[in-house]
């Protein structure tokens, strides 16, 4: 018996393989039943709203026990939202306790919430001409079922239709019948949910309370912070009147705002350098930014031989105050998701102009005021410049405002296919800083063949062409940080017959 309850369980999970369960979108059901219901009772009391594609009632794996819940796949969404309409609440057969039937989420959704009673179905969303009037859009729509308000929505200056409305039914079966049925040329869809756009325009209209309120301790933060860095200009005047024994300026509390640390007042500045993904567009980390009020410009830096960007960007905002809450906002904010972005600040002689020059002739890291230009090339270039594969620091070293030590400038790396003399064990924590920020740091020591992490782990290797540049970049960086990430680096075992060509196989930092 087991054995064939099994060879069911396997059936039915092969059946459902076959059977895409988001097509058509909300055309399945989520069943609470008895736990004695079997798929042929739900399949003879649900088949009368319409083709059932599968029924699968959720059983516990060990003891193949039925769960009490099950869900029903329909041909068609209109037939689901039927069902449900007509069976939620309802007693099967002779049962005295009713069912639960709710509209499934999507698996591709990533939601885990079950749409109950349909509300979130009944509205649809419409192109129409812009001479079309509500008598009109009722004659297309009214066959379907019963309608309970069209909404064409207009300019709001000159009272001109836009070209869209909204329809909505009284009951979401009638909804799904003319999404399904109706002329292609309405390009009918199902409207965002309003308590969705509701609850997102509010947590907008929040956040913007939140900057131009001036009850907020934000700005009252940021007013004190202005008086003290009155103070801080009041201090350089008596330097330069060779007072030797200086004030120090008065620093306000140490917290403002839910949760936003208080950065050296020293420090800040209207100037952010962003570390990020490459694969971020100009565009969409220009929106990200211009959330906060006041940005004066957003420019990418790339490396213009290759046409890719370099992963770095520079954003100016018309005030310190607006540049501090993006930094409290946006560092380590994931985007895209499972990549830190880094944000600091920058002095305004630093990096990108307005205009956005990036030339390509320094390393990604770049150099400090007055610690020259920083070096050959574009960091991480496998390219020779006349020297073979690197040699070390080279040209001297330069402070970066992306670690907490100075470092050579940057280096060509070794080639791909080199003999690696010495490997490293890189240890990141938390978590690794952006995977092309980590190849630069450690090029800069010369003869570097890679660096990477082992898939999503914080930690892997560095491997160098030459002994003497991997020893140096141990005796840099072991405990320093880079990006504000601690790292731990050590000489690695050598690695067992083959484990190091399947190494390179992982994850890596660059092409």
């Amino acid at each position: 018996m087991a054995d064939q309850q099994q060879t069911e369980d396997d059936r039915g999970a092969s059946r459902r393989g076959a059977i895409n369960c988001d097509r058509p979108p909300y055309s399945r059901l989520f069943i609470v039943c008895a736990r004695h219901h079997t798929e042929e009772d739900l399949r003879r009391y649900f088949d009368r709203y319409g083709v059932i594609e599968d029924v699968w009632v959720v059983r516990d794996r060990n003891s193949k026990e039925s769960r009490g819940v099950a869900y029903i796949k329909f041909a068609k969404a209109s037939q689901a939202t039927l069902a449900m309409e007509q069976m939620n609440g309802k007693a099967l057969g002779s049962e005295t306790k009713p069912v639960k039937v709710m509209m499934a989420n999507s698996r591709s959704s990533g939601s885990s919430r079950d749409i109950d009673q349909g509300e979130e179905l009944m509205r649809l969303f419409i192109i129409i001409p812009k001479t079309m009037n509500e008598e009109g859009i009722k004659q297309k729509f009214e066959e379907y079922g019963d309608i309970d308000y069209i909404n064409i929505v207009r300019d709001r200056s000159t009272g001109d239709p836009k070209g869209f409305a909204y329809v909505k039914f009284h009951k979401a079966s009638h909804a799904m019948l003319a999404l399904e049925r109706v002329d292609r040329a309405f390009k009918a869809v199902l409207a965002e949910p309003k308590i969705a756009k509701i609850t997102r325009e509010k947590e907008k209209e929040r956040e913007r309370e939140m900057l131009n309120s001036h009850n907020d301790p934000y700005h009252s933060y940021a007013a004190s912070m202005f008086a003290a860095q009155a103070q801080v200009q009041q201090v350089h005047q008596h330097q330069h009147q060779h007072q030797h024994q200086q004030p120090q300026p008065p620093r306000p509390g140490k917290e403002f705002g839910a949760g936003m640390a208080l950065p050296d007042l020293m420090n800040v500045s209207q100037k952010l350098q962003v570390s990020l993904d490459p694969s971020v567009s100009q565009e969409h980390l220009a929106r990200l930014f211009d959330l906060i009020p006041g940005m004066e410009y957003c420019n990418l830096t790339w490396d213009y031989s290759s046409g890719a960007t370099k992963g770095l960007a520079f954003v100016r905002y018309t005030t310190t105050a607006s540049a501090m809450y993006a930094k409290e906002k946006l560092n380590g904010f994931e985007y895209p998701p499972g990549v830190r972005m880094i944000v600091k600040f920058i002095d305004d002689d630093m990096g990108a102009s307005k205009e956005g020059s990036a030339t390509g002739n320094t390393g990604l890291l770049g150099s400090a005021p007055g610690m020259g230009d920083g070096g050959v090339g574009c960091y991480g270039n496998r390219h020779n410049y006349g020297g073979g594969g690197g040699g070390g620091s080279g040209g001297g070293m330069q402070q970066s405002p992306m670690c907490s030590v100075s470092l050579p400038v940057a280096q060509p790396l070794a080639h791909s296919d080199s003999t690696c003399a010495e490997r490293l064990f890189v240890v990141c924590n938390p978590q690794p800083p952006p995977a092309h920020i980590l190849r630069d740091v450690f090029s800069r020591f010369g003869n570097l063949i890679d660096v990477y992490m082992l898939g999503s782990r914080n930690y892997g290797y560095a491997k160098f062409s030459d002994k003497n540049s991997a020893d140096m970049a141990m005796n840099t960086l072991h405990g320093q940080d880079v990006c504000g990430i601690r790292l731990k680096v050590l000489t690695a075992e050598a690695p067992p017959s083959g484990e190091d060509r399947e190494d390179r196989k992982r994850q890596r930092t660059g092409p």
